[in-house]
């Protein structure tokens, strides 16, 4: 077993994947701009738009450098109880940027954990006004895949 498919295949379990039926993995091994690169030495460009690298390029150099920076001061800490420089100078740059309507920013590192902390926001708003309020609206949104094959 040699190849990065064949070893991703036996230990990596993929999120939003149906293991049985799914395409082998694309197997990149380097990224640079917008251009993805396996190991079998084909080009893909990368269409899709995660974390910044649909504007910015994958080996962005400033952000590489800034994130180096950052991470030599202080590279994770839980944010639970903690803060940091970093934390406060955002919320403040949003803030000032937002509608007065908004006094605190809360960060996540999800949309699952961002709508559940919404609802309980809206939950204890109206439980605060000593108005009893349980039912939500919502939305199903059709998430579709594209699988490039060589």
């Amino acid at each position: 077993m040699s190849s990065l498919t064949d070893k991703d295949q036996k230990f990596v379990w993929h999120p939003f994947t149906q293991m049985k039926t799914a395409l082998p993995p694309l197997p990149v091994v380097r990224a640079e701009g917008v251009w993805l690169f396996t190991e079998d030495g084909k080009k893909y460009l990368d269409a899709n738009s995660s974390w910044w690298t649909n504007i910015h390029g994958h080996g962005n150099k400033y952000m590489a450098d800034k994130i180096h920076e950052q991470f030599l001061k202080i590279d994770h800490i839980i944010f639970a109880g903690v803060t940091h420089p970093k934390a406060v100078e955002l919320s403040e740059r949003i803030l000032n940027k937002a509608d007065n309507n908004f006094q605190k920013v809360f960060f996540s590192d999800n949309g699952s954990t961002s709508v559940e902390v919404a609802l309980k926001m809206v939950y204890q708003y109206w439980y605060n006004l000593r108005q009893t309020k349980k039912d939500f609206l919502h939305c199903r949104e059709l998430i579709m895949e594209i699988h490039l094959v060589p």
